[in-house]
């Protein structure tokens, strides 16, 4: 009778890692992946956000001293404010 035997053999496969720094600037860089030019777009939504920044800065504003009014005035609902305090203690 004749016995079979198998040797499994494992292969080691490495792996190597390497790294490539590339010294370029955002335009080459845009080119050399053929991605679109988009100065022009960003120009102009500059020139838009210059302009709207104030008007929105000042709405933004007005409704945080709206919401701080209203939380001042929720703080003082239940409880009097302390100069009157002060005044019925004396």
């Amino acid at each position: 009778m004749t016995i079979m035997s198998f040797k499994y053999e494992r292969k080691v496969i490495t792996k190597m890692k390497f790294t490539v720094n590339v010294d370029c600037t955002p335009e080459e860089a845009r080119r050399f992946f053929g991605l679109p030019d988009v100065d022009q777009m960003n120009e102009a939504m500059t020139e838009n956000m210059k302009m709207w920044a104030p008007q929105n800065m000042q709405q933004f504003q007005e409704l945080q001293q709206m919401i701080w009014d209203q939380m001042g005035a929720a703080m003082t609902m239940g409880n009097p404010p302390e100069e009157k305090v002060k005044k019925t203690k004396t």
